[in-house]
């Protein structure tokens, strides 16, 4: 899933002046489904489909080669906490899900500049149980853009202008139709889920020293 911010003086130009923009590597997002759905001998739409309302305390923290932006934490570890004999796979689906918003929001939370609205595209994005989770977990606008391979797109674009087929205002007047999902979530909750998910990256980043230890 790619991920770009909209903020007020966040401006790209392709004037031949110095733009700058953020970027976060984060290792497993979609993937982590993938994973999932191949341990349980299914597909991601499916087993996405099968998602309960509530992780009921699960958390999945996707530390299958460590952890990338914003911990950078190569020696963390993969784990599935809060288990217990409720849980069912629609919670481990649930928290699949909701370790794709938790990621992407502590990304987007490390960036020193105000982020109103998320602009999405990829595959995981066709998911409106994520798209609603992500705004809910990062309390921010989620715009999720209907074009199907919208980097390749991009790329179309500027080359075209480059070589003078259109113009920069033919190309700013251009239909792009989006999906809108705003925040439903009380802060409060928000917050606790947050606090609860980064208790978990905790526990996947604590390593102890066993190496004394005696059976």
């Amino acid at each position: 899933m790619r991920v770009a911010s909209q903020q007020q003086g966040f401006i790209w130009d392709d004037q031949g002046h110095v733009a700058h923009a953020y970027e976060g590597n984060i290792r497993s997002t979609g993937a982590t489904l993938t994973w999932l759905a191949g341990l349980l001998d299914t597909t991601p739409e499916a087993l996405a489909a099968q998602a309960a309302d509530d992780a009921g305390g699960v958390h999945l923290v996707p530390a299958f080669g460590g952890l990338a932006a914003p911990w950078w934490d190569d020696e963390a570890v993969g784990l599935i906490s809060g288990l217990t004999f409720a849980t069912r796979v629609p919670q481990l689906v649930r928290a699949a899900l909701e370790s794709i918003a938790f990621q992407v929001e502590d990304t987007v939370a490390a960036i020193d500049a105000p982020v109103d609205t998320l602009l999405v595209d990829g595959g995981p994005t066709a998911n409106r149980t994520l798209m609603q989770l992500q705004a809910d977990t990062s309390g921010r606008a989620v715009a999720r853009s209907l074009t199907a391979e919208l980097s390749g797109l991009g790329v179309a674009h500027l080359a075209g202008r480059v070589a003078g087929l259109w113009t920069r205002e033919q190309l700013e007047a251009l239909d792009r139709p989006r999906e809108l999902y705003m925040p439903q979530e009380a802060p409060e909750s928000r917050h606790a889920r947050v606090a609860a998910w980064h208790a978990a990256v905790a526990r996947a980043r604590h390593q102890e020293d066993t190496a004394d230890v005696s059976l």
